[in-house]
């Protein structure tokens, strides 16, 4: 399989399935996902193949370090290697946040219209405004931790 330029995106928390191409090869492979950033390795996953496929699956999960918060949502790529073979090196998969929360006031109605800033630990603001069901929805952040703050209805 060729060298893939292109960056797929993923979710913290969320299945990524890796998978290869594997002609002419019958024992199995090795996945090894690496941190594009740094070019550490972060895991390696042993895989078998089927037909000519091999499939193996990893999980991106966010440690918070209030030290070294993201300044930028993490990318990693895998290699495969197989005995006999040469290594294959995938694209780059970029991992970001989403945050979706339902506001409500003490009556438990949905506290539309509400202005309100997110704030990220280390990085840039976000203002908003919650829908009319009180919901805030907040795609493709940076992975980190996120403080809300509601501004008062006037």
């Amino acid at each position: 399989d060729s060298e893939d330029s292109s960056t797929s995106k993923g979710l913290v928390g969320e299945v990524l399935k890796l998978s290869a191409e594997t002609k002419d090869v019958e024992s199995g492979v090795t996945f090894t996902v690496y941190n594009k950033a740094t070019g550490e390795e972060v895991t390696s996953i042993g895989a078998d193949v089927a037909g000519d496929k091999a499939e193996a699956e990893w999980t991106y999960h966010y440690k918070h370090d209030p030290e070294n918060p993201l300044k930028e949502k993490p990318k990693f790529y895998f290699t495969v290697t197989a005995a006999k073979a040469k290594e294959l090196k995938s694209g780059d998969v970029e991992i970001g946040a989403k945050i979706k929360i339902t506001v409500i006031d003490e009556y438990e109605e949905a506290y539309s219209d509400a202005d309100y800033i997110l704030y990220r630990d280390g990085g840039d603001n976000i203002e908003g405004t919650t829908d009319s069901d009180g919901k805030i929805d907040q795609q493709d952040l940076i992975p980190g931790k996120y403080t809300i703050e509601l501004k008062e209805k006037e």
